[in-house]
């Protein structure tokens, strides 16, 4: 299932095997959990899957142009020394824009990400995402229900794959796009 345009309305993706679509998996690092409230990007990353194989990698820190608190620089490892000169979203904007245009838009828990992206889209330039959503913390509730929980590290190791640079946006979104 995917989120449809309006925000909590669930519409049902079209049966068409994942494989022959394209779609981008998109992972975030921000300041906090809060995109309507301030909080903001420090790096993105989106990796573009076409037929089943990574044609795209797109990533970069993000100058999120306020402190990181200390709890998320422990986390993730992102340092406001890393994003200082790092460039703002709006500088950034119409490369993100680029790789998610006629894509599916996928994520581990795709609404945190998607209103982030979107917010700062919308920020950034006055306009709106529209497009399909895929949560892949949904599906592995459906496919693989016999974890014992959904997050990157654990439907990463059942299917064998590595995550490199867990809380780093292109470790993640890397990790997530090689699962089946």
């Amino acid at each position: 299932r995917a989120s449809g345009p309006a925000r909590g309305r669930s519409v049902t993706i079209p049966s068409e095997p994942l494989s022959s679509l394209a779609y981008v998996v998109v992972d975030t690092e921000t300041t906090g959990g809060r995109a309507y409230y301030g909080d903001r990007i420090t790096e993105i990353a989106a990796v573009v899957v076409k037929g089943g194989k990574i044609v795209e990698m797109f990533e970069t820190l993000v100058n999120p142009e306020r402190p990181i608190p200390y709890f998320v620089s422990q986390l993730t490892n992102i340092t406001w020394d890393m994003v200082k000169n790092a460039p703002t979203f709006d500088r950034i904007a119409p490369d993100v824009m680029r790789v998610l245009e006629g894509n599916v838009f996928v994520a581990h828990n795709a609404t945190f990400d998607w209103r982030f992206v979107t917010t700062e889209v919308s920020r950034s330039t006055g306009r709106q995402l529209r497009g399909r959503r895929l949560c892949t913390v949904k599906i592995a509730r459906k496919v693989i229900p016999q974890l014992s929980r959904r997050s990157p590290d654990y439907v990463a190791r059942y299917y064998g794959i590595e995550i490199r640079n867990r809380h780093r946006a292109a470790g993640a979104a890397l990790a997530t796009a090689r699962c089946p």
